[in-house]
């Protein structure tokens, strides 16, 4: 296989999320992309009754490092008064073995926090450390928020400050964030499948008899060793993406130890990987149309119709063996990973238009630069690994043939690939099946959020787990923003108003609110 010097690695691996819902029926609004109202939620009547906030007995020892982490994850500054603080905390690599890892912790609060203020768990999906989303989070103006609460990123096993993961090698790493299984090259599935196999035969055999032991059952269990380690009843819990799963696995298990739970931007709880794949691309391809439409209203530098320079863009990659970039060459295969991930944040949305606009006249520095998340290569082996030990059902690869012809057509930025991608889980150790939310027992209401167009998690899992969290019993709100991006709450204030309610009291929005974009 043929080695393309690139500039991003991690990535690609986002147009393969994986999470836990069943799909289930969306009556998503139309994609507002503008708006000049920045309107706040209406109060429910009266919040149900829900447990007190606990502030931890006994605390953890934590070390200010807004400076030092910061500069390893992101350069931009934290707001005015905002500070960033560290620990680590032990946990058993599993049940059943001796051995133990270490998980990293970062802590945002500002001066005006209170020290008794019972704190808020952030918990990530596989595709970014919980650390940097809350860092993502606090630059958006969660300081309104952290003024009330101090909010806990706990690093998902192998991410961030977390003990990390590293298994595969460094040609491996390239080759599964740039290989371009989708395009016209007929032998490309049999490239990708072999990918999978030497990959999951790498990591299996560091990792060995523990393969297992980083997925979000594993990673829903380090909550229940950080609420020990506190010595609470009960921790008031945030989800992003796919860290959704993780927050609901741990509510499925420990339901009485559950103050709070919200739900932003889940994917499919407990679908197949096939189920999932599709979703996500299909959210990517709604972002992308919602972001071409604006780009039209604008005029903006992409041109009429983004989508089919996008495309021009991936037909300029694949014609020419990758895009010249600054420092290396930007591969067809990296592409609509890059594009996911711009499409989920405002600031990349924003920048968008000028990195297509550079890439469709042959320069893809850019657009490398503009998806690159700064990782440090070991994350391309936790998120394989996290997301294959995420999902137990998977499609066979003439199945995969089969879904990469369909959805070539239906979804054409996005969907080949995300087919592809598919075959890297295929030779993985299969875990046990995902608990159900039907077994969900008495927690406090759940709020849920979701976008109008989710590049990341699409457009199922967030009605569906409203839908689930009822059935099985509780109560559940669903608060829509009229934007595309992923996660909400760093783009939303009336979303960041909304949870704000809802830790301070349990209060929800009215059923059916919609924030604008």
């Amino acid at each position: 296989m043929r080695r393309v010097p690139v500039i991003v690695l991690a990535a690609a691996l986002v147009t393969a999320a994986v999470a836990g819902c069943s799909a289930g029926p969306s009556d998503r609004p139309t994609i507002a992309v503008r708006s000049d109202a920045p309107a706040s939620p209406s109060p429910s009547p009266s919040p149900a009754a829900v447990p007190p906030l606990q502030a931890p007995v006994t605390d953890l020892t934590w070390r200010s490092c807004s400076s030092t982490w910061l500069q390893q994850t992101s350069p931009a500054p934290l707001p005015a008064g905002v500070t960033l603080e560290c620990a680590t905390l032990t946990a058993p690599v599993d049940d059943q073995l001796p051995d133990s890892l270490s998980l990293g912790l970062v802590r945002a609060r500002t001066a005006d926090t209170p020290r008794e203020a019972a704190p808020v768990v952030l918990t990530t999906g596989a595709d970014e450390p919980s650390g940097t989303a809350l860092a993502r989070w606090a630059r958006a103006d969660g300081a309104a928020l952290l003024a009330q609460h101090p909010v806990v990123a706990l690093d998902r096993r192998g991410l961030g400050t977390s003990d990390p993961v590293s298994c595969l090698s460094a040609a491996q790493r390239t080759d599964i964030t740039t290989v371009d299984a989708s395009g016209p090259d007929p032998s490309a599935l049999d490239t990708i499948q072999q990918l999978g196999r030497t990959s999951t035969q790498s990591c299996t055999d560091v990792l060995s008899p523990a393969e297992l032991g980083y997925d979000a059952a594993h990673a829903a269990g380090d909550l229940e060793v950080l609420r020990t380690a506190w010595k609470v009843d009960r921790l008031a819990l945030l989800g992003l993406g796919d860290g959704a799963a993780v927050a609901l696995r741990y509510s499925i298990a420990h339901p009485d130890h559950v103050s709070r739970l919200v739900l932003d931007s889940p994917a499919s709880y407990g679908a197949d990987a096939a189920t999932m794949a599709k979703e996500q691309a299909t959210g990517a391809e709604a972002a992308l149309r919602a972001f071409s439409t604006q780009c039209a209203a604008t005029q903006c530098p992409a041109g009429p119709d983004a989508t089919a320079t996008v495309l021009d863009v991936l037909n300029q990659a694949r014609a020419r063996n990758g895009l010249p970039a600054a420092g290396g060459s930007l591969a067809a295969g990296a592409i609509p990973g890059l594009l996911a991930r711009a499409l989920s944040s405002p600031d990349g949305a924003r920048a968008l238009p000028a990195a297509l606009e550079r890439a469709r006249a042959g320069d893809g520095t850019a657009l490398a630069q503009l998806g690159s998340t700064g990782a440090p290569p070991g994350q391309v082996d936790a998120e394989l690994v996290a997301r294959c030990s995420d999902v137990a059902l998977r499609p066979s690869a003439e199945q995969v043939s089969t879904l990469l012809a369909q959805w070539r057509t239906e979804m054409p930025v996005f969907g080949a690939d995300a087919a592809a991608r598919l075959l890297l889980c295929l030779s993985w150790p299969t875990p046990a099946t995902a608990p159900q939310v039907r077994e969900l027992g008495a927690v406090p209401p759940v709020l849920v959020l979701a976008p109008a167009a989710d590049p990341v998690a699409g457009p199922s899992g967030a009605p569906a787990a409203v839908t689930s969290v009822q059935q099985a019993g509780s109560d559940a709100t669903l608060v829509r923003w009229q934007g595309y991006g992923h996660p909400v709450l760093p783009a939303s204030a009336c979303a960041r108003t909304a949870v704000a309610a809802y830790l301070a009291d349990g209060t929800r929005p009215q059923a059916g609110t919609i924030c604008p974009a």
